[in-house]
């Protein structure tokens, strides 16, 4: 438990310390390039941790979690544009795998838009494209310029 509380503090500290030293350095918010977000899971418990990193077109995201999923089931990711005032649209980032990590590269045309990290437990080899949305195991908030 010393070690999740550790590499929430950590997260939480870095990305602070990022923003007060843009702030300090260009006098003003510049607008990150990159994030590392805990995923936050059932009781406020620590899921695992993302990297999001764009250039405003390329878009990288690094998922690790220590968790596996029950069995006959398995962990998709997902970029949400907002539930509450966007379209609610998911993007299906992919699968991850057997030792709890997803890599996702791709060149998008808005980023921005998406506004949450969902983790979802789906059934093994699902083939419906729809994420199972009564059973997000994890979730972590994208900070701006997100949200656009």
């Amino acid at each position: 438990m010393e070690y999740i509380k550790t590499i929430v503090f950590s997260a939480l500290l870095l990305g602070s310390m990022s923003l007060i030293s843009s702030t300090a350095i260009f006098g003003q918010l510049a607008i990150p390039s990159e994030q590392t977000l805990a995923i936050i899971g059932y009781d406020g418990l620590l899921f695992g941790l993302s990297e999001v990193k764009t250039d405003e077109r390329n878009l990288s995201v690094e998922i690790a979690t220590p968790f596996a999923p029950d069995e006959d089931k398995e962990f998709e990711a997902w970029l949400v544009d907002d539930k509450r005032g966007g379209s609610a649209y998911y993007l299906n980032l992919g699968v991850l795998n057997e030792n709890g990590t997803l890599n996702y590269n791709e060149h998008l045309m808005s980023p921005y838009t998406y506004t949450h990290l969902e983790i979802t437990s789906e059934p093994a080899k699902d083939l419906d494209p729809r994420p199972d949305t009564s059973n997000i195991v994890g979730t972590a908030e994208l900070v701006p310029p997100f949200g656009k």
